[in-house]
Formats: structure tokens, sequence, C-alpha cells
């Protein structure tokens, strides 16, 4: 969540300077974008940020995530946690 809550910082900040280029997201479709293409940028394929899953107890069945797969499968509460953060600090 930090990395999130600075990068919309930063877009603040770029929205002031030029408006036509950086769009501060306010809808919850436009922060459901933002947390997608910032952790996509961030955490997708990035073996520092993957778990690997392994089926128990025969160890047949190995599946690797990273974050930026947790993030969309829970993008909706990802996005709504976001916004109260940002509320909360304005």
């Amino acid at each position: 969540m930090p990395y999130l809550i600075n990068s919309y910082n930063e877009e603040v900040e770029l929205s002031k300077n030029n408006p036509d280029e950086h769009k501060v997201p306010v809808t919850f479709e436009e922060f459901k974008e933002f947390v997608r293409s910032k952790s996509q940028y961030q955490f997708w394929a990035r073996c520092e940020y993957e778990i690997v899953l392994v089926d128990w107890p025969c160890g047949k069945t190995t599946d690797k995530w990273d974050v930026h797969d947790q993030i969309m499968m829970n993008l909706d509460i990802v996005s709504v946690i976001l916004m109260n953060n940002i509320e909360s600090e304005s």
C-alpha cells in the first residue's frame, strides 16, 4: 500500500505541473485502473515479490504467484483501501 500511496501523491504533484499528461484518479474505476497499472509496473514478474505454492503432501504441482497476481484477485478491495488511505490523509 505505501507504494500505491506514494505513486498517487506523485501523480498529484505531476498533474499540478502538467495536467494534460497526468490525470489523478477520482472515480472508483479510475482508481482500479491506477492500481492495476502501478502494481503491474512495480510487481509483475519480479522474482523478489513472488511466492511459490506447492500442493501438499505430494508436492507434484507448483504454481508461482507474484504480488501483481494477488492484487488483481483483490483489485476492488485494494482500490477501496487505497481510496480510504488517501481520503484519511487529506
